[in-house]
């Protein structure tokens, strides 16, 4: 097959890549390639990565994927309601429900009605959340008494889901950089009910310098995103993102990740995750700090999905940090959520280790 040129970026857009950046991002494209970016509308560059990543069928299957293949789920808030209550109000509505994994969760198989137009939605007694962007804050579990911080937190929904988990015992800080945003997260918290929340607008990689720094026992950051595990949900994000989206945001995620690492407190968890399964925006991203941050480990959460893939220890001929392997992958095509992937670090400081969590 004839190779075609590689991808190359100019100067400027190098301003964050070291020399391992740049190799991920120079790559061949077979005329295979742009085959099937013309049946699935996406661009060579991209359909390359994802044959890559999946192989030729798994590329396949994921870019098949239409949005009702995804499961609609909604979050349970416990501390309003039990997930026994609230499936018999809906299941009276005519919904049809079943459990999930997670146990305040519930995968909506029909809705007579809009799930999210209900009079129950309306009284908190639950949050319309996409099953993958559950787990990040479920498998890590913050608790009761745990300082914790959610960075570009807005809408909110991992907010509330901290607080439930802590009972809604403890402030959270949530930090957002858009007015318009923190108006839904704080309208979503009036009605959820959560009074533990503490909204501040502020960019999040000025956070250390206005909360002071090793202040957080748990510091989340759901990271801005391509989206790249939005693409069976979101057609439009298929022919519209580019590798320049890419660099553009791991740019972005490195400095979020570092800010998180300094406003971390000693034997901290700090949860990276991205609705998105690019390496470059995630293992690369993770890579790249620990190369800065050596207090930082990588670990595995003791609760892991029943299916799932690890984090991938190198990508395009550019080789990783091998620790970035505890990561947790949610491919759409195996899992029927939205991708996601998760990163869990854990801060070490001299004289002081970590339980709870296995390194």
């Amino acid at each position: 097959m004839k190779a075609m040129t590689p991808f190359g970026f100019a100067m400027a857009d190098r301003r964050c890549l070291d020399e391992k950046g740049v190799k991920l991002f120079s790559r061949r494209l077979e005329e295979r390639h742009y085959r099937l970016a013309e049946r699935y509308k996406v661009h060579p560059f991209m359909a390359a990565r994802y044959e890559e990543l999946l192989g030729p069928v798994g590329a396949r299957e994921l870019l098949e994927l239409q949005p009702g293949d995804i499961l609609r789920a909604i979050r349970v808030n416990t501390l309003r309601t039990n997930v026994d209550a609230l499936r018999e109000m809906l299941e009276e509505k005519g919904f049809a429900l079943r459990g999930y994994w997670i146990p305040y969760t519930l995968i909506v198989e029909e809705e007579p009605i809009p799930i999210g137009a209900t009079h129950e939605y309306m009284q908190g007694l639950y949050y319309v959340q996409g099953a993958g962007s559950q787990v990040p804050v479920y498998i890590t579990d913050p608790k009761p008494l745990q300082r914790a911080v959610d960075l570009c937190a807005a809408p909110g929904g991992k907010t509330s889901q901290i607080a439930q988990h802590q009972r809604d015992t403890t402030p959270i800080i949530a930090v957002d950089i858009s007015p318009r945003r923190l108006q839904a997260l704080k309208n979503n918290m009036n009605r959820l009910g959560v009074r533990s929340v503490i909204a501040l607008k502020l960019d999040a990689r000025l956070a250390p310098s206005v909360l002071g720094e090793s202040r957080f026992d748990y510091v989340l950051l759901d990271a801005p995103c391509t989206g790249e595990g939005l693409l069976p949900l979101e057609k439009g994000r298929r022919s519209e993102r580019r590798p320049e989206d890419l660099v553009d945001r791991l740019c972005l995620q490195i400095e979020l990740l570092e800010a998180a690492a300094r406003l971390a407190a000693c034997n901290a968890t700090i949860v990276y995750t991205t609705c998105s399964i690019a390496p470059e925006e995630n293992e690369y991203v993770v890579s790249r700090v620990l190369e800065r941050h050596p207090e930082l480990e990588p670990v595995e959460p003791l609760v892991k999905p029943p299916v799932y893939r690890p984090g991938v220890t190198g990508f395009n001929g550019v080789e990783f940090d091998e620790r970035v392997s505890r990561c947790i992958r949610l491919y759409p095509h195996e899992t029927r959520t939205e991708g996601f992937t998760v990163c869990v670090l854990r801060k070490r400081c001299a004289g002081i280790g970590g339980e709870g969590m296995s390194s």
